[in-house]
């Protein structure tokens, strides 16, 4: 079930926690002894290379009526688009993301509710939209020295969610570039483009992201 998922989960209650991984489920507890919660057989690690270190862990706002006002405040103001990226969980398979052209826009990303996931905002992303560069290879819409991990290719920016494909090589980005018909795009994530960050809050109103983008 976990082959090839890409991406990772947790559960934790008072007295133990769950990383489940593509590898290995890591479980951790104080007590009671590790024996007498599992019925298979397990091999004792130091730590889970998925916890999380709450000391050096970044503060995000929380992604609250401020929050969703100031981005209407920007579609307002003339904006003509924005991407939203919703992530929950590491890897490609835990995020979504979302093309904001308007209010109604915003308020499907506002609904659709995952708790404790990220949100990253680009405001003018400048995508590269296949129908401006029909005879360009896509070498010459990303730059040379461009990490590949952060190119997303949408198929079609009426979607919502955007349907996404992620790329692992240069020959895999120019096959999915070309594929693509005039309703797609090519996005490239730099630091510059990200307005701000938040993350989905609690119920009591405080943040505890299980992701971060840094």
């Amino acid at each position: 079930m976990l082959a090839g998922a890409e991406f990772w989960c947790r559960l934790v209650t008072d007295i133990i926690e769950v990383h489940v991984a593509e590898e290995a489920i890591y479980v951790g507890t104080a007590e009671p002894e590790l024996g007498n919660l599992l019925s298979l057989v397990a091999e004792r690690v130091d730590s889970s290379p998925y916890v999380i270190d709450r000391r050096n862990f970044p503060y995000y706002m929380p992604a609250d009526e401020t929050f969703w006002s100031e981005l209407r405040r920007g579609l307002s103001s003339g904006m003509q688009e924005m991407l939203i990226l919703q992530q929950w969980a590491a890897g490609p398979a835990g995020e979504r993301w979302y093309r904001v052209v308007s209010t109604g826009d915003l308020e499907t990303v506002r609904r659709n509710v995952i708790p404790r996931a990220v949100y990253a905002v680009f405001r003018s992303p400048g995508l590269v939209r296949r129908r401006e560069a029909l005879n360009q290879p896509a070498s010459t819409v990303v730059a040379e020295e461009a990490l590949l991990a952060n190119v997303r290719i949408f198929h079609d920016l009426s979607e919502s969610p955007l349907m996404v494909d992620n790329v692992a090589n240069e020959a895999e980005l120019e096959h999915i570039w070309g594929s693509l018909d005039d309703r797609g795009a090519l996005f490239l994530w730099t630091d510059d483009a990200v307005v701000s960050y938040a993350a989905q809050p609690d119920a009591d109103g405080q943040v505890r992201a299980a992701v971060s983008f840094q």
